[in-house]
């Protein structure tokens, strides 16, 4: 006895049943019958599973779209900011991660000149040649236009960080074909390290977008993200206000650290090195506050504060009877004032 399984409208299958027990050994209509009602409440259920399955598909590839860059097929900025949420998570005490931000170097030139089709190959390639050259624990990500970025969620010092952006740099340093052409692709590389740098995802990529843009400046390739070059930092921000109110009221101090001649041990001269107590930073290291001063208005007074300073300690030793040349470091700004040679005091 045999009769078809129907799933909506369409025929799935049959039911099929053979030998009957008992002691009548034909099938009769009300056995038939029994059969039908059973086809029915399966295929009822049949449907029902595969409209769950359709749904539960339909659902996930919503879902992939929503977490996955249509041309590459790499994660995006959405799934790539979960992960680096979860792997700073996942840090152990002493851990530290790598957020790599890399942008192609005229790519734009690409588009204008080949159009936007072989743009696409080229960016679809990038992320194959990435997604191949780095290691299976590296989540590689496109953000947008030209923007791709990895994340290294176990990193043994800065040093290792810098190697990968290495080896992103030459995974993408080999010849591309495009239309019959050899293109030569490079990225700039930018990188923030968590926590050290920050332990937000958006405000770690933030950063690792300050030092790409370092690194396409400078020329250099590879940047790690330094904080005193940082024009957004607030602790940059912060102390371009404090270095006006400490170079006004005198809290910068000089050191002076001594020329000697080896060949008679004898001091012959000094070098003038400003020193900066922050009140709520602690000591502020020169190689953070000068560059502050150098790309503010702030160099120049800041040049005469240690050039009053050191003049009137020289003129101090003078009258003590130790005689000693001086030496004080200038910004290439305070040397193009016309005016430096009158602010020296005599």
């Amino acid at each position: 006895m045999i009769a078809p399984l129907r799933a909506g409208a369409e025929v799935a299958g049959a039911l099929l049943v053979a030998n009957r027990l008992g002691a009548v050994g034909a099938f009769d209509a009300q056995d038939l019958t029994l059969l039908r009602t059973l086809t029915g409440q399966a295929g009822v259920a049949l449907a029902r599973g595969q409209l769950l399955d359709d749904l539960q598909r339909a659902a996930a590839e919503r879902e992939y779209q929503a977490l996955h860059d249509p041309l590459t097929g790499l994660p995006n900025r959405t799934l790539f900011t979960d992960r680096v949420r979860q792997a700073v998570a996942a840090l152990e005490p002493d851990g530290r991660l790598a957020v790599l931000l890399i942008d192609l170097d005229r790519f734009k030139e690409i588009n204008d000149t080949l159009g936007h089709a072989s743009g696409d190959l080229v960016l679809r390639e990038v992320g194959i040649r990435l997604r191949a050259g780095l290691p299976d624990s590296h989540l590689v990500a496109r953000l947008g236009g030209d923007e791709f970025a990895v994340l290294v969620p176990v990193l043994p010092g800065w040093d290792a960080a810098v190697a990968v952006g290495q080896l992103v740099r030459a995974t993408l340093g080999r010849p591309l074909p495009v239309e019959q052409l050899e293109l030569e692709v490079s990225g700039s590389v930018g990188i923030a390290l968590g926590p050290d740098h920050g332990d937000d995802p958006e405000l770690l990529l933030q950063r690792a977008d300050v030092a790409m843009y370092q690194a396409k400046d400078g020329h250099a390739g590879i940047e790690l993200y330094a904080p005193e070059r940082d024009q957004y930092s607030p602790r940059r921000l912060a102390l371009v206000g404090a270095l006006r109110t400490a170079i006004q009221q005198g809290e910068l101090t000089l050191r002076y650290q001594p020329k000697v001649d080896l060949a008679g041990g004898r001091v012959v001269g000094a070098e003038a090195l400003v020193r900066w107590h922050h009140p709520v930073h602690g000591q502020v290291p020169p190689d953070e506050f000068i560059p502050i001063a150098e790309s503010t208005a702030l160099i120049q007074p800041l040049g005469q504060f240690v050039l009053e300073s050191a003049l009137e300690q020289a003129r101090r030793w003078r009258q003590a009877g130790l005689s000693l040349g001086l030496a004080v470091n200038l910004s290439v700004r305070n040397l193009m004032d016309p005016a430096l040679v009158d602010r020296v005091p005599s």
